[in-house]
């Protein structure tokens, strides 16, 4: 639940990804992959 919202806000551009912590960081990308279904636009959104 909480991977979704960090997944939802990343995607929104309303929080960084940088700052999403590193233990739910492999469960909130896969979940914005989903999301965004486009390799280029989850690479931007999940950069460092």
């Amino acid at each position: 639940m909480i991977a979704k919202l960090f997944a939802i806000n990343v995607a929104n551009g309303n929080y960084p990804f940088k700052r999403v912590p590193k233990v739910l960081k492999p469960k909130v990308k896969e979940k914005i992959a989903t999301m965004v279904n486009d390799d280029e636009l989850l690479a931007k959104l999940t950069q460092e």
